[in-house]
This record gives C-alpha cells, sequence and structure tokens, in this order.
C-alpha cells in the first residue's frame, strides 16, 4: 500500500537518530474494531535499547495514527515450520477468517488466561487435526497474526 511521506510525519518518532520505519501487515482480533482489524503497523528500532518499537499504524484507507512508543516483540517459528509455509495456504486461512468474523469479547479473553492452549495428540494427526478444526468456528480470542 503506497502512503505519502508526508502523512507518515504523525506518526515519526521524534526520538533523534531514527530514520527508518519498518511497516508490517498485521491481522488481529480486538475489542476496539468489530471482527478482524487489519493494517499496516509502524516499527522502528530504538538503537540504545535494541528494542522493536511500535510507533504507530496506516489503516487499509491509507489513515495515520500515531501511538505512544511501546515495545513489540517478534517471535520466529523453529525452521522446520517456516521452511513448509504455504502462503497459498495462510491466504486461504485469512479469508475464511474474513468470511466468519465474529467480535472479541470479554469471555474469550477470560478463556485465554484461564484455559490451556495446548492440543492432545489423541488417535492421530486426523483426529487431532478434526479437534482443531472444530474449534476454528468458535469466538476469537484477542490476537495479533
Amino acid at each position: 500500500q503506497y502512503v505519502d511521506a508526508h502523512k507518515l510525519q504523525e506518526a515519526w518518532p521524534v526520538s533523534a537518530g531514527i530514520n527508518e520505519l519498518f511497516s508490517v501487515r498485521t491481522v488481529e482480533s480486538t475489542r476496539r474494531e468489530s471482527g478482524l482489524y487489519e493494517c499496516e503497523t509502524l516499527l522502528y528500532v530504538d538503537r540504545q535499547s535494541r528494542r522493536l518499537i511500535v510507533a504507530g499504524e496506516v489503516s487499509l484507507s491509507g489513515e495515520v495514527a500515531s501511538s505512544d512508543a511501546e515495545n513489540a516483540e517478534l517471535w520466529q517459528s523453529p525452521e522446520e515450520l517456516r521452511s513448509g509455509l504455504r502462503i497459498d495456504v495462510m491466504n486461504q486461512v485469512l479469508v475464511d477468517m474474513r468470511a466468519s468474523q465474529s467480535n472479541w469479547s470479554v469471555a474469550t479473553g477470560f478463556k485465554a488466561v484461564f484455559k490451556s492452549a495446548s492440543a492432545r495428540v489423541s488417535e492421530g494427526n486426523a483426529q487431532t487435526l478434526q479437534e482443531l478444526q472444530t474449534c476454528w468456528d468458535k469466538p476469537p480470542i484477542c490476537t495479533l497474526i
């Protein structure tokens, strides 16, 4: 998505020495928005602390919003999973999620805190997959992809 560089000044950190912003497409389920919220999250690296910081976001309509500087965590899946990543499947999952959007609720937030997210491997891979797929139609937990 193209954004006029002058608009990015609204989210540009005032700290001296920040001369690069990174834009990362993110999708999240949050109670502040109905269904899935998609945007380009703006990040920068604080060279002193070596931390990744959220500077703001650009909405899908191109609106730029700054945010308080908050630390971002970058997680990377193991190489064995990354090497088999199929972008076509990932995109289809997002299409399916958009088609069956549900809203975040306080109840799902409590489930995220108090309920285990582990999956039992029972009779075999097929049954485990079937159990996981039944969860896909349940209301979302607040999360960021």
